[in-house]
């Protein structure tokens, strides 16, 4: 009886310690590679399309662990503590597509960080896709944003530098002035070109140009309807 009861004994602690142990990987899979977005806290989408799955009885850990065991489809997860309630997102949330969301201030945002998807380029805490197929500057956006991304915004010259490397062709960039003529802002956050490199006599709105391309010689305006090649870029 005493070997019975030592045996049980022990195969119950060593079971504890694997608990344990298991509990501290799930935990710092979370710390590392996920990330609270505070500005995207209390969004909430209304479309179906943002979501992979919903669970209910789950804590924060648990639902991290759902995200990163569904990768790469898996972006990010909204979490309600006071619900215990769990969103898969397979999108971003981003300043391109937070309107018209319910706001509810029990929801808190955490988006994947940290390494970069098959086949994306990693550089200074960002990753890029390049596309070689030729769209329409909406075309081109809506395709970033189908992959949890948007056409690249270029804040420094090492990241146009950068850029170059990877692509001698003419690029849809994420600027336009289709709001107000002249005042280009970047369309994921609508902020303006701290960082500009325009080729000389741009932008010059020859014939109703509105969207912005990256070119060898520096940065130009284009019609919106022609077709270039494209760089998509997200957070990692």
């Amino acid at each position: 009886m005493f070997d019975l009861g030592w045996r049980l004994f022990s195969i119950t602690a060593v079971l504890a310690i694997v608990k344990v142990k298991h509990a501290i990987a799930l935990q710092n899979i979370c710390r590392t590679s996920f990330q609270r977005d505070m500005a995207y806290d209390l969004i909430v989408p209304n479309d179906d399309n943002f979501y992979i799955d919903s669970f209910t009885g789950l804590d924060k850990i648990r639902c991290c662990q759902n995200c990163h065991h569904d990768r790469p489809n898996c972006l990010g997860f909204l979490y309600n503590r006071h619900q215990t309630k769990c969103r898969l997102l397979k999108r971003y949330l981003n300043a391109d597509n937070k309107d018209g969301h319910i706001i509810n201030d029990e929801w808190e945002y955490f988006r994947i960080t940290g390494v970069c998807d098959e086949s994306w380029q990693p550089f200074n805490g960002h990753c890029y896709f390049y596309i070689g197929l030729s769209l329409t500057w909406q075309a081109a956006q809506e395709h970033c944003q189908s992959l949890g991304s948007h056409l690249v915004d270029i804040r420094s010259p090492d990241e146009e530098n950068w850029i170059k490397d990877i692509t001698s062709s003419t690029i849809w960039i994420g600027g336009n002035d289709i709001e107000n003529e002249g005042q280009f802002l970047w369309s994921w956050d609508k902020s303006a070109l701290v960082y500009s490199n325009w080729f000389k006599g741009e932008p010059n709105n020859h014939n109703n140009e509105d969207c912005m391309v990256l070119t060898s010689s520096g940065w130009n305006d284009e019609k919106c309807s022609k077709s270039f090649k494209f760089l998509c870029k997200k957070y990692m």
